[in-house]
C-alpha cells in the first residue's frame, strides 16, 4: 500500500486562531481532514498537520508500505528529517543551547516517527513549495485557512478518480 499526504497549517495572527489540514491520497481513494485551535502559531499548526499525517500512517500502514508526506513548512520538514535526533540527544536544546520551541509537539512527532520505523514502514517527509500552484498544496492551504477562520468547507471523501473533478468544481 502507498499513501501520499499533503499537509499545511495556518494561523490568523501569530499567534492567533489556527487551522491545520491533511489530504490523504491512497491507491484508490482520497480523504481530506482539517482541524483548528483557538490560539496557535503558524508553526504549531504546520506541525499539527504533520502529526495527523504521521498518526494516519502509523495506524493504517504495515511493514513494507510506503508513505510520502509533503509539507510547505521547511521548519516541519527539516525538524523531522534533520534536527529531531540532535534535539533529543541534546536534552531538547537547539544548536544555540536554547530550549527547543514546541518541544511537546516535537516529542509527539518523535514517538510517531519511532513507531513508524519500528513497523517497517518506509515514510518520507518532503518539502513542497507553498503558494506555487501545486494543486494539492493549494487545496491543503484552503482547508487549513478555512478551519482557522471557521469557514464551512466541504471535505472530500471519495475516489481518487473523482477528486480532480471535485477540485475543479470547488
Amino acid at each position: 500500500m502507498k499513501y501520499i499526504c499533503y499537509t499545511d497549517g495556518s494561523s490568523r495572527g501569530n499567534p492567533g486562531a489556527g487551522g491545520w489540514a491533511c489530504i490523504v491520497i491512497g491507491e484508490e481513494e482520497v480523504k481530506e481532514f482539517s482541524g483548528r485551535a483557538e490560539v496557535a502559531t503558524n508553526n504549531q499548526m504546520e506541525m499539527s498537520g504533520l502529526i495527523f499525517a504521521l498518526e494516519f500512517v502509523a495506524k493504517n500502514c504495515d511493514e513494507g508500505d510506503v508513505a510520502e508526506i509533503h509539507s510547505d513548512s521547511e521548519y516541519s520538514v527539516k525538524g523531522y528529517n534533520d534536527w529531531l535526533k540532535n534535539w533529543e540527544k541534546n536534552n531538547w536544546r537547539n544548536s544555540q543551547k536554547k530550549p527547543v520551541l514546541n518541544k511537546e509537539l516535537w516529542q509527539t512527532i518523535l514517538v510517531l516517527k519511532n513507531t513508524i520505523l519500528s513497523k517497517g514502514i518506509d515514510a518520507k517527509i518532503k518539502h513542497v513549495y507553498g503558494h506555487n500552484g501545486h494543486i494539492y498544496n493549494e487545496r491543503a492551504d484552503l482547508l487549513c485557512t478555512s478551519a482557522a477562520l471557521q469557514n464551512e468547507i466541504e471535505l472530500y471523501n471519495g475516489t481518487k478518480r473523482e477528486y480532480e473533478l471535485f477540485l475543479n468544481n470547488s
